[in-house]
């Protein structure tokens, strides 16, 4: 069986300080998906689990995939004795969302199997990563809450926007979440009703603010400050630009003309 699967753009993110009994933070988006990227997955029973990436090395701590068929297997019980080899498109560290598309590809795919299983979407936010839950839902734009666990759909959003995907600049989202936190003064700047609204009924933006997480991957990669800046010096003018994610892919929205 073959399965594409693909990247995500976050065209806003708000991140809620951490509180002192869930060392996740909570967050409100909007989540799109992003057709431009995609991985490829072969997947077919075997009689040991095998998991390959075909050009690129991922080490097994890493693999988003082996993680989500353990969980599983843990906490249903299943036959998770499959050959599964994937050719990586999305960029790794690029705030695509690669590695958990592969992953709830993969659970969407096993579920096939068990078409009788509740998944507790929660504890696979806080368990696997806040991404995947949209990625399991198959919507293309959606409001998503809390840890990743609330994913409500949204109409189709007609804004205008490209994505510049920084293929050499690799950042880790537990490194800028580590930035954040440092930062025991730390509050949010993101209006999420207010972009919202930018995006569905072509309203300006003010203050024109998109990702919380901004300051804290400019402070950890000194190569993507100068990217930033220089994309805001180049596009700045007709385009809100801002990272998706933790980074390091920049999307620039193009901005209402009255």
């Amino acid at each position: 069986m073959k399965l594409c699967t693909y990247g995500k753009l976050n065209l806003c993110l708000q991140i809620y300080p951490a509180t002192s009994y869930v060392s996740k933070h909570q967050l409100d988006s909007i989540f799109c998906l992003y057709r431009k990227v995609k991985d490829i997955i072969y997947i077919k029973k075997a009689k040991s689990l095998n998991i390959k990436y075909l050009n690129c090395d991922i080490p097994q701590s890493q693999c988003l995939v082996l993680k989500s068929l353990k969980y599983l297997q843990k906490k249903f019980g299943w036959d998770i004795n499959y050959q599964i080899k994937i050719k990586k498109n999305i960029h790794l560290g690029a705030g695509l969302g690669g590695g958990s598309s592969d992953a709830a590809a993969v659970i969407n795919y096993l579920l096939r199997h068990h078409p009788h299983t509740s998944l507790d979407l929660e504890e696979i936010a806080l368990v696997l990563g806040s991404d995947i839950p949209f990625f399991l839902s198959g919507y293309s734009f959606a409001r998503v809450k809390q840890y990743g666990n609330f994913v409500s759909p949204i109409a189709s959003i007609k804004a205008k926007y490209k994505v510049l995907i920084n293929q050499q600049n690799f950042i880790r989202t537990k490194d800028v979440f580590m930035a954040l936190d440092k930062n025991k003064k730390y509050h949010s700047q993101v209006d999420v009703n207010n972009v919202f609204d930018c995006l569905i009924y072509r309203k300006p933006i003010d203050p024109p603010f998109f990702n919380d997480l901004t300051p804290y991957i400019l402070a950890i990669n000194p190569k993507l400050n100068a990217i930033y800046h220089k994309a805001v010096r180049k596009y700045g003018a007709n385009h809100y630009v801002f990272f998706t994610g933790s980074g390091s892919s920049i999307v620039l929205l193009k901005k209402c003309s009255y």
